[in-house]
């Protein structure tokens, strides 16, 4: 996250990396110390994550914040517990000299070995993950400087960022960082005060929205992120249109550069999150969406005939799933059109995903989650009714049990399925293929 009113004075010592774009501060003794190796480590990953955004990346430089002082400063220090990790600090003095409009520095924890227990890294590799982080946040604040309702944006890219730079680290997959977002499907991208979390939360959790936007918005992402343009392209955008919020730099982007509209892209992302957490899917967008629980949606039991009304909007996704108890076939049908959704069909064996269709017949097994996800092109919220026909295919009965009553008579028993109880259950008896009778 970034901060303003910090105190930027100087430490007891410093190393400059070997880049000479890096001044690091820190304690040699007290609460703040921190041993050398422990700061060479710092001055590596500062060094490669610029070369890796200036160079591989092609992202533009943060300015320098005290020009009697041309570093970019960073500062160890010992302010942090879990699960605050560092700061991007702006708008603030450096060694008594105002900072310049969009410079920064960066402060970080001067060990991380508390973190261990939270998310079982190694204290050097939560400290990379960090630096890239907030680095990130540098290089963004270089583009536009922030606003409290825009952070979910400068957030999502650092999660996504620091993914990057540290892909074994996996921090960002805990659920307290992706909880805002798998509780909370329904809500839209752009963060609003309707929200029950606030707005860098909500960014934190959208770290893999970066990774759906690089890899398959942006295909030149889909084997290597690194090759992806897209981010970069969203924050040239951002920065040099100040009437756009953030939002509208990604759909602008999206849609002029990419011919991709974002109610889709927010449809088909939405969706595919309801395939995290197993080992492998041909839906997965990511392969690390197997580290990460899916999205929380409540359950009704289906075992009746349901009539619905849905409003949407074209900038969210509108989930509903059921619980099959009985094997049965569902009739589907809207009695309007002004929608697009998708049908997610989750078992234990086989899984599907298919786009719904104004009319459907559907075959469920018994025990299978089927899930619902809608959107709308209309720029203006709108209503669909649908209704869904159930029509339930009883089990095998069992212990039937044949007796001759007489010559011409033959008495047939049985003990009904568990299906029974359904309004249109029945059992039909044939003889040589004659239906004769029809027993509730």
């Amino acid at each position: 996250y970034q901060s303003i009113g910090r105190d930027g004075s100087y430490m007891d010592e410093y190393k400059i990396s070997q880049s000479g774009w890096f001044k690091v501060h820190y304690d040699v003794d007290g609460v703040n110390a921190a041993n050398d190796d422990y700061i060479d480590q710092v001055l590596i990953i500062a060094d490669s994550v610029r070369y890796f955004l200036k160079n591989i990346m092609m992202y533009q430089d943060p300015p320098i914040a005290n020009n009697d002082d041309p570093y970019y400063h960073v500062f160890i220090k010992s302010n942090y517990n879990y699960p605050n990790y560092g700061v991007t600090v702006t708008g603030n003095y450096l060694n008594g000299e105002l900072m310049p409009s969009r410079s920064s520095y960066i402060e970080i924890d001067n060990n991380y070995e508390d973190y261990y227990v939270h998310n079982g890294l190694d204290p050097v590799v939560t400290m990379r993950e960090t630096f890239a982080h907030e680095y990130f946040h540098a290089v963004q604040l270089s583009y536009r400087t922030f606003s409290i309702p825009e952070k979910y944006f400068f957030e999502l890219s650092s999660m996504w960022f620091e993914d990057l730079v540290v892909p074994d680290g996996n921090d960002w997959t805990l659920d307290i960082w992706t909880d805002a977002l798998f509780k909370n499907p329904n809500y839209p991208l752009e963060w609003n005060q309707s929200f029950t979390v606030d707005s860098p939360d909500w960014g934190y959790s959208l770290g893999l929205f970066g990774h759906y936007l690089s890899r398959v918005v942006d295909g030149k992402g889909a084997e290597d992120e690194s090759l992806s343009t897209i981010m970069r392209e969203i924050w040239e955008m951002y920065g040099s249109n100040y009437s756009f919020d953030a939002f509208d730099a990604i759909r602008t982007v999206c849609y002029n550069d990419y011919n991709k509209s974002m109610h889709l892209i927010w449809l088909d992302f939405m969706t595919k999150n309801l395939f995290n957490s197993m080992l492998e899917s041909e839906f997965h967008y990511f392969e690390d969406q197997s580290l990460i629980s899916p999205l929380i949606i409540d359950l009704e039991y289906l075992n009746q005939d349901i009539s619905k009304e849905i409003v949407l909007n074209n900038r969210s996704a509108n989930f509903f799933g059921y619980k099959v108890l009985n094997k049965c076939s569902i009739e589907l049908e809207h009695f309007n059109s002004d929608f697009i959704s998708n049908t997610v069909i989750l078992n234990n064996s086989n899984n599907s995903m298919f786009e719904t269709e104004n009319i459907m017949d559907l075959s469920i097994n018994s025990e299978d989650n089927i899930f619902f996800v809608y959107s709308t092109e209309n720029t203006n919220s709108s209503t669909i009714n649908l209704s869904l026909s159930l029509n339930f295919l009883p089990i095998i009965p069992s212990n039937v049990f044949a007796f001759q009553v007489s010559h011409d008579q033959i008495e047939l028993t049985w003990s009904a399925s568990d299906a029974e109880s359904q309004d249109n259950n029945s059992y039909n008896v044939y003889r040589n293929g004659d239906k004769i009778n029809n027993e509730e």
